[in-house]
């Protein structure tokens, strides 16, 4: 017999329309030929008005500060350990939005990170729940000086100077912010939560819990598999290329998402550039029979080879 069963899942269901709004926002930094498949979308608060402890002092970033500039989050980047290095940039901001509730005020961030082969790890992390705090690069040329519970504070105030405002955001180890952090991410569009599955009546719980697994891992497989594809050209309709997918088993998936990522690994690491020894070709044993040249002479071979190698 075969019955009808919910069951509660910690995802949340990303509705189509809301997917649509986030695509063109995300657009107006990417390629639109880019869909939701291409990216990880992570949710975080990225700043609050509680107390931040930094380098021994007890920061406020202020309501009206947080009001001033929450504009200034979208194009900023996300960033790993506050690096100014280009390889840890891992994604960008591209939408911001000032909650109050319970008389915080915050700023809740939305970022893309592409499924890069370089940034899936990062990505795992982020969804296994290993890297979940994050911390608010800014700067800031105005504040007062206040005590709150008879302990000295700094309240960051907004100002007209132009250098003030976001820099960036963070994944960190260990944040001066505790309130803020990842809320949820999305590896695609399709990370829906599945709240009913057919089962029959004599299964227990874990095995319940093992189709509701088993069948969202097929899915962030399928997803994979096709970004893969996608960025080394094998395929143009993702739709259709993920509907076939579907109809292979998840072991087949495992292997092709293998080694499509290698490939794309390869592809990343591969040296374009040409290395020539000058030294080595004018020291060429078939060069040994001729006449002892001229320093000017070996200077005008090396030249020549140099053009060469340009043109």
């Amino acid at each position: 017999m075969i019955n009808q069963f919910t069951y509660d899942t910690t995802l949340q269901l990303v509705a189509s329309d809301q997917d649509e709004r986030d695509l063109q926002l995300i657009h107006k930094f990417a390629d639109e030929s880019t869909t939701m498949e291409d990216y990880a979308i992570v949710e975080m608060t990225a700043i609050t008005d509680k107390t931040v402890v930094k380098d021994g002092l007890r920061l406020i970033v202020s309501k009206e500060f947080q009001q001033k500039h929450v504009d200034d989050f979208v194009g900023k980047p996300l960033m790993s350990d506050h690096s100014s290095e280009r390889s840890e940039k891992l994604g960008r901001i591209y939408s911001a939005q000032l909650v109050t509730s319970d008389d915080t005020t915050s700023v809740k961030v939305k970022a893309f990170i592409p499924k890069l082969a370089d940034n899936q790890n990062d990505i795992e992390r982020i969804r296994l729940g290993q890297d979940r705090e994050v911390s608010l690069g800014f700067r800031f040329s105005k504040y007062e000086e206040i005590e709150r519970n008879g302990v000295p504070h700094i309240k960051v105030v907004p100002s007209d100077n132009q250098t003030d405002g976001i820099q960036e955001v963070s994944l960190v180890g260990v944040p001066a912010c505790p309130g803020c952090g990842v809320t949820s991410i999305a590896a695609s569009a399709d990370d829906k939560p599945l709240d009913a599955i057919l089962t029959d009546k004599y299964l227990s719980k874990d095995d319940r819990e093992c189709l509701l697994f088993g069948r969202m891992n097929k899915g962030c497989l399928i997803d994979d598999v096709v970004s893969y594809e996608r960025q080394l050209g094998l395929v143009t309709d993702m739709k259709l290329a993920a509907d076939t997918y579907r109809k292979l088993s998840p072991f087949n998936l495992q292997d092709r998402r293998l080694a499509l990522l290698n490939t794309l690994k390869k592809n990343e690491k591969r040296d374009t550039q040409t290395s020539v020894d000058v030294e080595a070709l004018l020291a060429a044993e078939t060069w040994e029979d001729e006449p002892p040249k001229s320093h000017a002479d070996i200077r005008q071979e090396a030249i020549n080879i140099a053009q060469t190698i340009r043109s």
